[in-house]
C-alpha cells in the first residue's frame, strides 16, 4: 500500500515539475522576443542602445527612449524589411548631361564632391532616371562640385562657377561643345566635308573603321595648341590649310606626342586679319565615335618668324633724282671678276672707274621683277615683306628688319622715266638682307637667282644684280 502511495506522489510531483518548466519556457520566450537586443548595447547591427540612436534589426529601445518595435512572430516565418520611404521621394539633387547640340547623354558617371573633399557620391546618367539625368537621393544639403566621366574613363571637371547647392538643385551641364557647320574641303584628299570647330571638347561621328573625319580649327588666339582623342588606337593628323588639304601629316617630330595626341602652332594674327585655320583629321580604329579635345597649350616659341618686324625707314629727307639728260644705263655684269664698288663721300656707290651706281626700283632687272613691285608699291594686289632676319657673328638671332617703307620712299623719289635711284648704303643693306634671307645668293639653293647664268658669278658683287651704271 505504501509503495503505491509513494509511486502516486512521485508521478504527481513529476507532472507538476514538468508543468512549471513548460510555463517558465513560455514566459522566457515571450520576453526574449521583445528585448532580444536590449542587453547588447552599442551593437549597431543587432540594435539596442548604441549611443548613436540607431535601431537594431530586431527592435529594442532607442538610446533616446523611442518606442519599441512590435515583436516579430517567429511562428510566421521571415518577413520582408519595410520599404525605403525615400524611394518615392523626388531626388534631392539632379544633374542633366547633354552634348553640344543639347541632346541628353546616357552611360556617363556624374560625381558630386563636397566642399570637404570627403563627401563623394556617384550616379550614372539615365539609370533609372530620365534620359541623360543623374539623380542623387541621399546627399545632405551642401555645396558640391560636378564632374562627369565618359565610358572611356575620361573625366571632365567643371569649375567652381558651376556648383550644385540649395539654390541650384537641378543643374544642366554640357559635356561637349557644339560643332560648327560642315564645309567642303579639297586638295590632295578626295572631296570631303569638315566640321568647323574652336577650342573645347567635341564629339566625332561614328564612321567606317579607320576612315578619316576632318575638322577645321579656328583658334581664338595665337599659340601652341594640343589636339587629343580618347582612344589610344586612334590616329590624329595635322593636314595643313583648308584651301588645300594635304593627304599626309605635317606634325613636327617634337609635336607628335602619341598617335592620338599632337600639337600645332597658330601664328600671330596680323592687324585687321583673321586667325590661321588648321585642318585636323581623326581616324577611329574601330569606327566608334570619339571625344576630341582642342585646348591651348602655351605661347609660341621665340622663333624669328613669330617676332615683330622692325620697320626700317629712310634716313633723313630724300631729294628727287633725275637721270642726267642724254645719259644711258648699263647693267652691271655680275660675272666681271675685276669689278668692285665703293661708297663715296656723297653717300652714293661708285665703281672703281668712277661711275655712279643706281638701283632699279621701278623697272625689272635681268633676274627679277621691280623691287618696288615686290615691296608692294606698284600694285596694291602684289607685294610681300621686303626684309629678313639679322644675326650676330655667332649666328644668334637679333631681330628682323622690314624695308618696305624705305623702298617706298626711294621709289617715290626715283627717276620718273627709268625708276632708278643712286645706290645708298641703306638701299644696299636692304638688298643684301632680303637676298640672304630668301636664298638669292646661295648657288646650291632652290631660290638661287643666277642658275641660268653660264659664266661663273662674282659672289662679291652678285648683290648688285639689279643695279646699273650711269654712262654720261
Amino acid at each position: 500500500m505504501k509503495k503505491h502511495l509513494f509511486a502516486k506522489y512521485c508521478l504527481l510531483f513529476m507532472l507538476v515539475f514538468a508543468l512549471c518548466i513548460s510555463l517558465a519556457s513560455c514566459v522566457f520566450f515571450i520576453e526574449g522576443g521583445q528585448s532580444n537586443a536590449g542587453e547588447n548595447k552599442g551593437d549597431g547591427e543587432n540594435g539596442g542602445e548604441n549611443g548613436g540612436g540607431n535601431e537594431g534589426n530586431n527592435g529594442g529601445e532607442n538610446a533616446d527612449g523611442g518606442e519599441q518595435t512590435p515583436p516579430v512572430s517567429h511562428f510566421e516565418g521571415c518577413v520582408s524589411a519595410p520599404a525605403d520611404s525615400s524611394a518615392n521621394l523626388p531626388p534631392y539633387y539632379t544633374v542633366l548631361v547633354v552634348d553640344g547640340e543639347g541632346a541628353p547623354l546616357n552611360n556617363l558617371i556624374v560625381t558630386l564632391k563636397g566642399e570637404d573633399a570627403k563627401t563623394v557620391s556617384e550616379m550614372p546618367t539615365g539609370v533609372p532616371a530620365t534620359s541623360g539625368r543623374a539623380d542623387f537621393m541621399a546627399l545632405t544639403s551642401g555645396k558640391y562640385r560636378i564632374s562627369v566621366t565618359d565610358p572611356a574613363g575620361t573625366k571632365y571637371e567643371y569649375s567652381d562657377n558651376l556648383l550644385i547647392d540649395e539654390t541650384n538643385k537641378n543643374v544642366t551641364v554640357s559635356l561637349y561643345n557644339p560643332r560648327g557647320k560642315q564645309v567642303n574641303v579639297y586638295g590632295q584628299i578626295e572631296d570631303s566635308k569638315a566640321y568647323t570647330i574652336g577650342e573645347g571638347i567635341f564629339l566625332t561621328d561614328a564612321t567606317e573603321s579607320g576612315k578619316k573625319q576632318y575638322f577645321i580649327i579656328y583658334a581664338s588666339s595665337s599659340g601652341v595648341f594640343e589636339v587629343c582623342v580618347n582612344s589610344a588606337d586612334a590616329l590624329v593628323e595635322i593636314n595643313g590649310d583648308p584651301n588645300y588639304v594635304l593627304a599626309y601629316d605635317t606634325t613636327g617630330e617634337e609635336y607628335r606626342l602619341a598617335s592620338n595626341r599632337v600639337r600645332f602652332e597658330i601664328p600671330p594674327i596680323k592687324e585687321g586679319g583673321e586667325v590661321t585655320p588648321i585642318v585636323v583629321s581623326v581616324a577611329s580604329a574601330d569606327g566608334a565615335a570619339l571625344t576630341l579635345s582642342v585646348e591651348r597649350y602655351g605661347n609660341l616659341p621665340p622663333r624669328p618668324e613669330y617676332q615683330e618686324w622692325n620697320i626700317i625707314t629712310a634716313r633723313g629727307s630724300l631729294q628727287p633724282y633725275s637721270l642726267p639728260q642724254g645719259a644711258a644705263l648699263t647693267d652691271i655684269d655680275i660675272t666681271d671678276m675685276t669689278l668692285s664698288v665703293t661708297l663715296g663721300e656723297d653717300g652714293y656707290y661708285y665703281t672703281s672707274d668712277g661711275k655712279l651706281v643706281v638701283l632699279r626700283l621701278g623697272t625689272a632687272s635681268a633676274y627679277l621683277d621691280p623691287i618696288a613691285l615686290i615691296a608692294g608699291h606698284m600694285d596694291e594686289n602684289v607685294g610681300t615683306t621686303f626684309g629678313g632676319y639679322i644675326y650676330d657673328e655667332d649666328g644668334n638671332y637679333v631681330r628682323k628688319d622690314n624695308f618696305n617703307s624705305l623702298i617706298g620712299t626711294y621709289y617715290e623719289n626715283s627717276d620718273a622715266a627709268n625708276g632708278v635711284y643712286p645706290l645708298t648704303e641703306e638701299l644696299a643693306n636692304a638688298i643684301m638682307v632680303h637676298g640672304n634671307h630668301n636664298g638669292w645668293f646661295e648657288s646650291d639653293g632652290l631660290m638661287y637667282l643666277f642658275g641660268e647664268v653660264t659664266a661663273p658669278v662674282n659672289s662679291e658683287i652678285s648683290w648688285l644684280f639689279a643695279c646699273c651704271t650711269v654712262e654720261e
